[in-house]
């Protein structure tokens, strides 16, 4: 691989980061302006009128307005900067669940390609409790009201739409990989040998 391109890649990873940093650089939350927001529900509204089934739909069935800046903000972010973004002002009010659901995956369907995961392939699931058991064999944590460890998902990108604010609980905890291996590096390099085995 040449130089030139190794450095290309290595730039498009997020920064390491530590929780100070976080606080003191907030260029990771970002509100949709109201042209975004009505584009958006253009784009539903393309959807709703084009008939096709929400799980054959990609994001040519979207024909959303005004979302360019939106969708590059969002991957400089995550590939650029630290790695995670908050969109504020995502247009829920006054939509069913089945059409959030539908301007959802229409607007992740522009970031990249929708893949499953989980035993039921699901490409969306809901994050809620339902009485399953996270600590047992097959438990999921999304389902349960039991707090989850740190943990990674296998993609490259991970989305959660809050529509509804729990009564209590539902905190969002993250932490930078890239950081805590830096960390590792310097305080016991030999665990960062053996992490990065298959």
């Amino acid at each position: 691989m040449s130089g030139d391109l190794l450095e290309t890649l290595h730039r498009a990873q997020p920064k390491p980061w530590r929780a100070e940093d976080l606080r003191d650089d907030t260029q990771w939350v970002r509100p949709l302006s109201d042209t975004e927001r009505q584009g958006l529900l253009k784009g539903l509204a393309s959807f709703r009128a084009s008939g096709v089934a929400l799980d054959q739909a990609t994001g040519s069935d979207f024909l959303f307005e005004h979302v360019e800046d939106l969708v590059k903000d969002v991957h400089a972010q995550l590939r650029q900067q630290f790695g995670l973004m908050v969109l504020k002002r995502f247009p829920v009010e006054g939509l069913s669940e089945a059409d959030v659901k539908a301007l959802y995956w229409g607007l992740t369907n522009y970031l990249g390609v929708l893949r499953p995961q989980g035993k039921n392939s699901a490409l969306m699931n809901h994050v809620k409790n339902v009485g399953g058991v996270y600590r047992a064999a097959g438990g999921r944590g999304y389902n349960t009201n039991a707090e989850l460890d740190f943990h990674v998902d296998f993609s490259d990108y991970v989305g959660l739409l809050c529509i509804q604010d729990a009564k209590s609980g539902g905190i969002s905890r993250i932490c930078s990989s890239r950081r805590i291996v830096e960390d590792m590096q310097q305080q016991a390099p030999e665990l960062v040998d053996a992490l990065m085995q298959p």
